[in-house]
């Protein structure tokens, strides 16, 4: 099998079997993303250069360390079949808020000897002031959050191939996003994200880069911890054709009654990725090439997943543990009417003591009523379950070009929480893709990359930059 570059008469990717050259019948998308100084991006993107010559000319920027590799996502489907990926992380931040509550009669009896009508003393700057609408009773509720929106943190990529009068087409949808900050308005939080896109249509030649477009984080918005404006970043896409080797006699059709369907993940160094797909191997030279590194110990198998099925039924394997977390809330509620009939009783709220019950236990942020209890608190009234591990889904067809299986792919993990009046909200990582490839029994697959979110924003986001490679092996035994 090679892959040949045609020329003017007809530019679709096609692949040689025998003497004959037909389009090849699935294809691995590979999407680079290249983070260089802002002047060196705009010299190169002025010029007329093609993307086959821009990217060769950005590959010597890298071994220059000039420009950076930023992104590596790769995506095998098979033609006019979309394909998705995602390496992201969900972030949930407040929307809708119930205000403050206070009391409706605050009646102070026997506050002490001054009357009403008389000033108060000035206030101690070496002592905390009281709240001159309850007296420092601590009798307010606080902002309540009754309301979230989740905000996916990191890359997603669908992408779909198609032929047209001759040509090779490619529908691309490219976005990211990242949390730059989060300001606080009084007691509410407000998260800024900084966000990418890009969507089109483009003409692709076997093996030959072609320039999306720039990719670059805001510049002068103002907003904090805004990209400065020293880096810019440019995004490739390239179609490999990706042949399934066939066996020397034409397959029979429904030889198989099942097969066992076996999903293997390895992790490596993402320049070391980058070089093996630069080789352009077919299937079972990476496969081999891969099995050296872990040898080495220069790659990681990080998980297997396996399953046994019959033709054209949905199977399911799934390693997972159930993380509950709330998910809606009633907010805390305030007592209709407060008389305080005693000073020495007035003294003790003030300093947060329950007369007669000891010193209540601490709280996070403050407590908010002075220990007494004049306020409920926060209360669930609703769940979810996160599934966090691994899971796939798996369906395949025997047809007379072999083996059509249809997959979906799911990691997810905790990455942290986000506190809120004193709820932690998960964070959640999820990395999956969807797809439809061919397959030949006995032999691995590459599937695409399932990558980590990197530099999300999110304080607790992963910061170890590797390649995860998804791999598939179709086995009778």
């Amino acid at each position: 099998m090679k892959l040949l570059l045609f020329g003017c008469a007809m530019s679709w990717i096609v692949c040689r079997a025998g003497a004959a050259e037909v389009p090849c019948a699935q294809l691995l998308y590979m999407v680079e993303v290249y983070t260089l100084p802002h002047e060196m991006a705009y010299e190169l993107t002025s010029q007329s250069s093609k993307g086959p010559e821009l990217h060769a000319r950005l590959l010597e920027s890298v071994k220059a360390k000039t420009a950076t590799l930023s992104k590596l996502m790769l995506l095998k489907s098979r033609r006019d079949l979309g394909a998705t990926l995602k390496q992201i992380e969900s972030y949930e931040y407040p929307t809708e808020f119930d205000p403050p509550q206070v009391v409706q009669t605050l009646a102070l009896v026997d506050p002490g000897p001054k009357s009403a009508t008389q000033a108060l003393p000035a206030a101690d700057p070496g002592k905390e002031a009281l709240s001159p609408l309850n007296a420092g009773l601590g009798t307010i509720s606080t902002t309540t959050p009754t309301a979230f929106e989740m905000r996916e943190l990191g890359d997603s990529l669908e992408i779909t191939g198609s032929m047209l009068e001759n040509r090779e087409l490619t529908s691309y949808k490219l976005s990211s996003t990242e949390l730059m900050s989060v300001v606080t308005a009084g007691d509410i939080p407000q998260p800024v994200f900084s966000s990418r896109h890009l969507e089109g249509t483009v003409q692709l030649k076997a093996g030959q880069p072609a320039f999306l477009g720039t990719y670059s984080p805001a510049k002068k918005s103002g907003a904090p911890n805004e990209n400065p404006g020293q880096n810019a970043s440019l995004a490739f896409l390239t179609a490999r054709s990706a042949p399934v080797p066939k066996p020397e006699e034409l397959p029979v059709v429904f030889t198989y009654p099942s097969l066992r369907l076996t999903l293997e993940i390895v992790s490596m160094d993402k320049y070391a990725a980058h070089s093996l797909m630069l080789e352009s191997l077919d299937d079972v030279a990476l496969s081999n090439r891969v099995a050296a590194l872990i040898d080495q110990q220069q790659a990681v198998r990080e998980t297997t997943l396996a399953v046994r099925t019959k033709p054209t039924q949905r199977t399911t394997v799934r390693n997972a543990d159930e993380l509950i977390a709330p998910t809606e809330f009633d907010p805390p509620q305030v007592i209709g009417n407060l008389i305080i009939a005693n000073r020495e009783l007035l003294k003790d709220l003030r300093a947060g003591k329950q007369t007669g019950i000891g010193t209540p236990p601490a709280m996070e942020g403050g407590n908010p009523n002075g220990g007494f209890g004049f306020i409920t608190t926060l209360s669930p009234t609703a769940f979810e379950m996160h599934p966090l591990g691994e899971s796939a889904e798996f369906e395949f067809t025997e047809t007379e070009q072999g083996l059509e299986v249809t997959l979906g792919v799911e990691m997810t993990r905790l990455s942290g929480t986000v506190p809120y009046t004193g709820i932690d909200h998960p964070v959640v990582e999820t990395r999956a893709f969807t797809t439809s490839v061919y397959a030949i029994e006995g032999r691995r697959v590459l599937l695409g990359t399932l990558n980590k979110p990197l530099n999300t924003g999110f304080a607790a986001s992963n910061q170890l930059d590797r390649i995860w490679l998804a791999f598939l092996r179709v086995s009778a035994k």
